[in-house]
């Protein structure tokens, strides 16, 4: 697959996400009209309780690296072993499959 048929499947692939997202909210509106919810810009920021979000925000910033750091040693793990077996030149093993086959 060449790169303009890989950037046009991207690019299907965003809007088609995108179009599935707008249209699940705006089917939520007409319910939200009938409870009798109505959409107003409040500028209040006292009621937003930002130092607690910003607490939060901050937590999960913490687990987000502490993943992506997890991600990298099981990616150089996984590289380590691979340079390992092509260095030991032993290709003829494989993965065991299932009891009784062989």
């Amino acid at each position: 697959m060449g790169s303009v048929e890989l950037l046009a499947v991207f690019v299907v692939l965003g809007l088609g996400t995108t179009a599935g997202i707008a249209a699940q909210a705006l089917g939520l509106v007409p319910a939200l009209r009938r409870v009798g919810f109505r959409w107003r810009w409040r500028f209040d920021f006292r009621k937003l309780h930002l130092p607690e979000l910003g607490r939060i925000a901050g937590w999960m910033a913490c687990y987000v690296a502490i993943s992506q750091i997890g991600v990298l040693v099981i990616i150089r793990l996984a590289y380590a072993a691979g340079a390992a077996d092509t260095a030991s030149g032993d290709h003829d093993h494989h993965a065991p499959g299932p009891p009784g086959h062989s």
